[in-house]
Protein backbone atom coordinates (compact mmCIF):
# COMPACT_ATOMS: atom_id res chain seq x y z
CA UNK A 1 0.00 0.00 0.00
CA UNK A 2 1.09 3.30 -1.21
CA UNK A 3 1.34 6.14 1.14
CA UNK A 4 1.10 10.16 -0.27
CA UNK A 5 4.82 11.20 -1.84
CA UNK A 6 5.80 14.83 -2.59
CA UNK A 7 7.96 14.41 -5.57
CA UNK A 8 10.04 17.40 -6.90
CA UNK A 9 12.32 16.95 -10.45
CA UNK A 10 13.94 20.15 -12.48
CA UNK A 11 16.42 19.47 -15.30
CA UNK A 12 17.19 20.62 -18.78
CA UNK A 13 16.14 18.74 -21.96
CA UNK A 14 17.77 18.43 -25.11
CA UNK A 15 15.37 18.47 -28.11
CA UNK A 16 18.34 16.95 -30.31
CA UNK A 17 18.12 13.17 -30.40
CA UNK A 18 15.56 12.97 -27.64
CA UNK A 19 12.57 14.09 -30.38
CA UNK A 20 9.73 11.47 -29.16
CA UNK A 21 10.25 11.94 -25.33
CA UNK A 22 9.93 16.30 -26.41
CA UNK A 23 7.09 15.76 -28.29
CA UNK A 24 4.98 13.32 -25.94
CA UNK A 25 5.88 16.07 -23.05
CA UNK A 26 4.27 18.61 -25.11
CA UNK A 27 1.36 16.81 -25.73
CA UNK A 28 1.11 15.81 -22.00
CA UNK A 29 1.48 19.50 -20.78
CA UNK A 30 -0.56 21.13 -23.46
CA UNK A 31 -3.53 19.74 -21.67
CA UNK A 32 -2.95 17.33 -18.66
CA UNK A 33 -5.97 15.92 -18.62
CA UNK A 34 -6.18 14.58 -21.90
CA UNK A 35 -3.60 11.05 -21.82
CA UNK A 36 -2.25 10.86 -25.28
CA UNK A 37 -2.97 8.12 -27.71
CA UNK A 38 0.55 7.08 -28.29
CA UNK A 39 2.72 6.82 -25.44
CA UNK A 40 6.35 5.61 -25.56
CA UNK A 41 6.88 2.20 -25.71
CA UNK A 42 8.20 2.36 -21.74
CA UNK A 43 7.85 0.61 -18.79
CA UNK A 44 7.16 4.00 -16.73
CA UNK A 45 3.94 4.62 -18.76
CA UNK A 46 2.60 0.95 -18.04
CA UNK A 47 2.92 2.22 -13.77
CA UNK A 48 -0.77 2.72 -12.84
CA UNK A 49 0.33 6.15 -11.22
CA UNK A 50 2.89 7.65 -14.02
CA UNK A 51 0.36 10.50 -15.07
CA UNK A 52 -0.19 11.55 -11.14
CA UNK A 53 3.70 11.39 -10.69
CA UNK A 54 3.59 14.81 -13.29
CA UNK A 55 0.39 16.48 -12.36
CA UNK A 56 -0.77 14.84 -8.89
CA UNK A 57 -2.15 17.26 -5.63
CA UNK A 58 -2.78 16.14 -2.75
CA UNK A 59 -3.56 17.93 0.69
CA UNK A 60 -1.02 15.97 2.81
CA UNK A 61 1.66 18.32 1.69
CA UNK A 62 1.77 22.02 2.47
CA UNK A 63 2.38 23.26 -0.83
CA UNK A 64 0.95 23.51 -4.03
CA UNK A 65 2.23 21.45 -6.90
CA UNK A 66 3.37 22.84 -10.14
CA UNK A 67 4.62 21.23 -12.95
CA UNK A 68 5.90 22.92 -16.19
CA UNK A 69 7.47 22.24 -19.72
CA UNK A 70 9.02 24.83 -21.69
CA UNK A 71 11.17 25.94 -24.40
CA UNK A 72 14.67 27.63 -23.59
CA UNK A 73 16.47 28.54 -27.15
CA UNK A 74 19.91 29.81 -26.58
CA UNK A 75 21.22 29.02 -30.20
CA UNK A 76 18.54 29.07 -33.46
CA UNK A 77 20.11 25.06 -34.50
CA UNK A 78 19.64 23.67 -30.65
CA UNK A 79 16.22 24.39 -28.44
CA UNK A 80 16.68 23.47 -25.24
CA UNK A 81 13.21 22.43 -22.61
CA UNK A 82 13.12 23.10 -19.10
CA UNK A 83 11.22 20.68 -16.88
CA UNK A 84 10.30 20.78 -13.78
CA UNK A 85 7.58 18.73 -11.62
CA UNK A 86 6.25 19.58 -8.42
CA UNK A 87 3.67 17.07 -7.49
CA UNK A 88 2.02 14.74 -4.39
CA UNK A 89 0.87 11.27 -5.01
CA UNK A 90 0.23 8.04 -3.68
CA UNK A 91 3.33 6.02 -4.87
CA UNK A 92 2.15 2.73 -5.05
CA UNK A 93 5.20 1.01 -7.11
CA UNK A 94 8.20 2.03 -9.21
CA UNK A 95 6.81 5.49 -10.70
CA UNK A 96 9.38 7.17 -9.22
CA UNK A 97 12.23 5.02 -10.95
CA UNK A 98 10.67 4.66 -14.05
CA UNK A 99 10.46 8.35 -14.45
CA UNK A 100 13.69 9.01 -14.30
CA UNK A 101 14.79 5.76 -16.83
CA UNK A 102 12.46 7.10 -19.01
CA UNK A 103 13.30 11.19 -18.55
CA UNK A 104 17.44 10.32 -18.20
CA UNK A 105 18.93 9.92 -21.72
CA UNK A 106 17.00 13.15 -22.56
CA UNK A 107 18.90 15.32 -19.74
CA UNK A 108 21.42 17.56 -20.60
CA UNK A 109 23.48 17.64 -17.32
CA UNK A 110 26.67 15.51 -16.84
CA UNK A 111 26.31 12.37 -14.68
CA UNK A 112 25.63 13.13 -11.08
CA UNK A 113 24.22 16.41 -11.36
CA UNK A 114 21.44 16.81 -8.68
CA UNK A 115 17.75 16.71 -10.27
CA UNK A 116 15.25 16.22 -7.36
CA UNK A 117 13.83 14.38 -4.30
CA UNK A 118 10.97 12.40 -3.09
CA UNK A 119 9.83 12.46 0.62
CA UNK A 120 7.71 9.70 1.69
CA UNK A 121 5.03 10.99 4.32
CA UNK A 122 6.93 8.56 7.19
CA UNK A 123 10.14 9.48 6.29
CA UNK A 124 12.16 12.78 7.73
CA UNK A 125 14.71 13.15 5.53
CA UNK A 126 14.12 12.94 1.35
CA UNK A 127 15.31 10.69 -0.98
CA UNK A 128 17.65 12.33 -3.46
CA UNK A 129 18.00 12.07 -7.20
CA UNK A 130 21.31 12.61 -9.43
CA UNK A 131 21.52 12.12 -12.87
CA UNK A 132 22.94 8.32 -14.09
CA UNK A 133 25.63 7.69 -16.46
CA UNK A 134 23.95 7.43 -20.33
CA UNK A 135 23.64 4.77 -21.84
Amino acid sequence: MGMYTEFFFRAELRKKGNLETIQILAELFADPQEIPKDLPDHWFFAEERWHPLLFGSSAYFPSTPVSKFEVRSWSPADDYYELGIHSSFKHYGNEIEGFLDWINPATTEPAGTFIGYSLYEEKAVPDLYYIREKK
